[in-house]
């Protein structure tokens, strides 16, 4: 059977004209195709088309009624499973296709390798005889085969033996007890059964590399809910507070997760504050006298400007002044009768306000702090302001509205946006440099959503950038990557940014020359079979770490309806349900510190135009829910690739498959995951390229379930001394969906790897695999902090070797190194298990 003609492209017409000869009452189009999209169409006017695009199938009609013509849209997402599911088309098999017609049963229906995937909304209301054009024909990336045109409406039968009699390869459709595959949920789901501070004692550490630089991480998960387990199995309302957890979670958090400790700055008078703090009975007391016990943990702290009572620090305001509705007239936007003007009810601040003002704030945050810090001895490492006093910038029809205001605008010459956020970034600075005063410069400050994300919107970028104080002088951005749903994860729905809506923004930011940015981020605060689940949410922490991001803020929200009512109708949602958002962040950060480079001093590629708004910085691979990254630094390249699902039910898309990407001209092949997969590619253009991955130890289910064995990587050496090199054989010199990469090491190599986690004291085995391409006499001593290990004899190919161990329950040096010395012969190294 032939292999059916190819369609590339939406500039290419491969035209029919079969329609015109069809009735326009009954018909039935029925076709093969394999590929990632198909759109036919009639012409010259688009009376009538079927169409397959991600993630849908579309099938509309034109019919005359009451003598006009009405068009008549149809789409079926493909955002679920098996046939509802855009991947189940894309599997590199053939499928078969019917759209049916029928006037007189009033059916639109559409056939998916036999079965009838639209059953509950093919009726058609007012169904009539279909407007065809004089011509039709195909387009898209896809190939098609035994296209046929019927002439009247086709049974199931009919459909069924097109379907099973065609000779082509049909693909499997995996039947579901379950919508939910249960081991991406916490254990017991959706009765939780393991507490917060358990699954984080359980996951697998984050394998940062020894003594890394990388900024901590900071949250904002409250740790006055995280730290509240509910009762039994399962549970509702609200944990009993216990400050002995709370301090449990933020010392796990700080020693094995890599956040910064969180403080509470309570937003209280003199007495009541002093009260918390110096009582260990209390939340916040608990962890100040934590902190004052281990003086060299750095600590972070919250401010909300707009949460404020100005009052306990001696002024007349219970609220916040920013947000007042009783400042003086001139503070705000006023009409030409010098009355203020009124948006939505409420004056709005004029750009010539007095900045004074907003340094009445800055003194109330000032005097939380010193409540704190009298306590503690010391300042913050980092203030994290959360802002959200402004809204959005003005837009020019409200300035328009104040005469003194429009002048000035107008003669500025800006947009609005850069004139809002000069006015912004004039009350801001007041406000940080009065929050700082006194403080050491090693004291970091930031205020959540400055950034070029949305720019349309927010107060200009280029202007506001400089808001946020790092210790080195350098400039994060601080968008919010909230994209809560699978679907969510490419686009902006509203607020809720996805993957695109980010790094368009980024582009505007590399561009001021701003490198790196620290973006919050969560993977939802709804039932948990609505938020993004483990692997999908690992995936774009990844793609934001490609993006520049050096370290985040992790937020968590237990958010409250109309009248204080609790979405679920009993209160806060179980912190046993999102404890793997504490962990993913520090996953994906930790891959930063594996191969610093790309990020210090290389390069992110962009192949998109800076037209597209969801494309920025993406490689163009197989399928469009391929996300693909690549940095460059020299000679080799960072390469990220991730299969993004649209829904968390079952067999939507699966768990890896092969992407082909092209570099420097070059198309290569390799494997990716719903989790992620991050490789490196040295010498792409030579007969012997390496390729080796960074992070195959990730897995695809809850952290809680994945494999407590440690698996290192033979090429994850921190430092090499001696005579070593690394080997990748592979399909051939552009496909890795098949390879095997190692490291060939000779007499007199030591070779330096990072433990998995240097808490441990210890390991009871260690396995070593050896390569495959030859035999040699090897002794090998692997030292482990003191201890030692040693091998002596025949390595065969592709040999486990158990290493024996001299000194029993040596600790792991502090660094958590160890290092395999070779001392003499020749070994061709794969990797390690470490077996606690």
């Amino acid at each position: 059977m032939k292999e059916g003609l190819e369609i590339k492209g939406n500039s290419c017409l491969l035209s029919t004209n079969a329609l015109q000869r069809i009735r326009k009452d009954e018909f039935a189009l029925s076709f093969f195709f394999k590929g990632g999209s198909f759109e036919f169409i009639s012409y010259p006017k688009q009376a009538f088309s079927v169409t397959f695009n991600y993630p849908y199938f579309s099938f509309t009609t034109t019919t005359i009624q009451q003598g006009k013509e009405v068009r008549m849209f149809y789409k079926v997402d493909l955002t679920g499973a098996g046939r509802l599911s855009y991947d189940y088309y894309t599997d590199d098999n053939w499928h078969h296709i019917v759209f049916n017609y029928s006037k007189s049963k009033g059916r639109r229906e559409i056939w998916t390798d036999g079965v009838l995937i639209n059953a509950s909304t093919a009726a058609v209301q007012s169904a009539g005889s279909v407007v065809f054009e004089a011509s039709d024909g195909f387009k898209g990336n896809a190939r098609l085969d035994e296209l046929r045109f019927f002439s009247g409406y086709l049974p199931a039968n009919a459909i069924a033996s097109l379907s099973a009699t065609s000779g082509k390869k049909q693909a499997n459709v995996a039947a579901m007890s379950t919508p939910f595959d249960v081991k991406e949920f916490a254990p017991g789901f959706p009765d939780y059964t393991v507490s917060l501070t358990e699954q984080l004692k359980k996951f697998p550490a984050p394998r940062y590399a020894c003594q890394t630089t990388l900024p901590r991480n900071i949250s904002w998960m409250d740790i006055a809910y995280l730290h509240r387990e509910l009762p039994g199995k399962g549970g509702k309302g609200f944990g009993l507070p216990d400050p002995a957890r709370a301090v449990e979670i933020e010392a796990l958090m700080y020693r094995r997760w890599h956040y910064m400790l969180d403080i509470p700055l309570l937003r209280l008078d003199k007495k009541s504050a002093n009260r918390q703090y110096g009582s260990t009975a209390s939340l916040a007391g608990a962890l100040v006298q934590y902190a004052r016990q281990y003086p060299e943990l750095e600590y972070s702290v919250i401010s909300m400007q707009a949460q404020q009572n100005p009052s306990h620090a001696g002024f007349s305001s219970q609220r916040p002044y920013i947000s007042s509705q009783d400042l003086t007239a001139g503070s705000y936007l006023k009409a030409s009768d010098g009355r203020p003007l009124l948006e939505n009810g409420k004056k709005r601040l004029s750009p010539f306000m007095d900045t004074s003002i907003m340094r009445k704030d800055a003194e109330t945050t000032v005097f939380y702090l010193s409540q704190l810090t009298d306590q503690l001895g010391r300042a913050p490492a980092l203030i994290s302001e959360n802002g959200e006093v402004f809204g959005t910038a003005y837009r020019e029809n409200l300035l328009q509205k104040d005469p003194a205001v429009w002048k000035a605008y107008r003669a500025s010459g800006l947009s609005p946006q850069a004139y809002f956020g000069r006015f912004q970034t004039r009350l801001e600075t007041v406000f940080r440099e009065t929050v700082l005063r006194g403080l050491p410069r090693s004291t970091e400050f930031s205020i959540f959503q400055v950034s070029g994300v949305q720019p349309e919107f927010w107060a200009d970028y280029a202007t506001r950038r400089v808001v946020n104080r790092r210790r080195d002088g350098s400039i994060r951005s601080t968008p919010d990557f909230y994209p809560l749903t699978p679907s969510n994860w490419q686009n902006a729905t509203g607020a809720y940014n996805g993957y695109g809506a980010i790094a368009y923004g980024r582009m505007l930011e590399l561009e001021l020359g701003d490198q790196n940015f620290s973006p919050f981020v969560s993977a939802g605060w709804a039932d948990e079979t609505h938020n993004i689940r483990p692997a999908q949410w690992l995936a774009l922490l990844k793609a934001m770490v490609m993006l520049g991001a050096d370290f985040f803020y992790t937020g968590y929200f237990n958010v409250t309806g109309p009248g204080g009512r609790w979405p679920n109708g009993a209160g806060p949602n179980d912190p046993r349900g999102y404890a793997y958002q504490v962990a993913m962040p520090a996953y994906a950060q930790a891959i930063r510190s594996q191969v610093p480079d790309f990020f210090t001093e290389g390069t992110l590629l962009n192949p998109a135009p800076k037209t597209d708004r969801i494309g920025q910085f993406r490689q163009n691979a197989s399928a469009p829910n391929d996300l693909v990254l690549v940095r460059k630094w020299k000679e080799q390249y960072l390469i990220y690739g991730s299969i993004q699902p649209n829904t968390n039910q079952v067999g939507n898309v699966p768990d890896e498959r092969t992407t082909t990407i092209e570099l420097e001209g070059k198309k290569i092949s390799f494997r990716i995951r719903r989790q992620g997969s991050v490789y490196v590619l040295k010498n792409l253009l030579s007969t012997h390229p390496v390729f080796y991955q960074v992070d195959p130890w990730h897995e695809v289910h809850h952290p809680y379930y994945w494999s407590e064995e440690a698996v290192l990587g033979a090429t994850m050496f921190s430092k090499g001394n001696g005579a070593f090199s690394i080997i990748t054989k592979s399909v051939n010199n552009s496909d890795f969906t098949d390879f095997a990469t190692y490291v060939k090491a000779g007499a007199g190599t030591r070779l330096t790897y990072a433990l998995p986690d240097k808490d441990r004291s210890s390991y009871k085995r260690i396995l070593l695999t050896t390569g495959t391409d030859n035999e040699e006499w090897v002794d090998l001593e692997l030292s482990v902090g003191k201890a030692r290990y040693e091998w002596k004899g025949m390595v065969k190919k592709g040999a486990v070797l158990e290493l024996a161990k001299i000194k029993e329950n040596a600790p792991v040096n502090e660094e958590g190194q160890m290092e395999l010395t070779i001392q003499k012969g020749t070994i061709f190294l794969r990797g390690f298990t470490l077996i606690p």
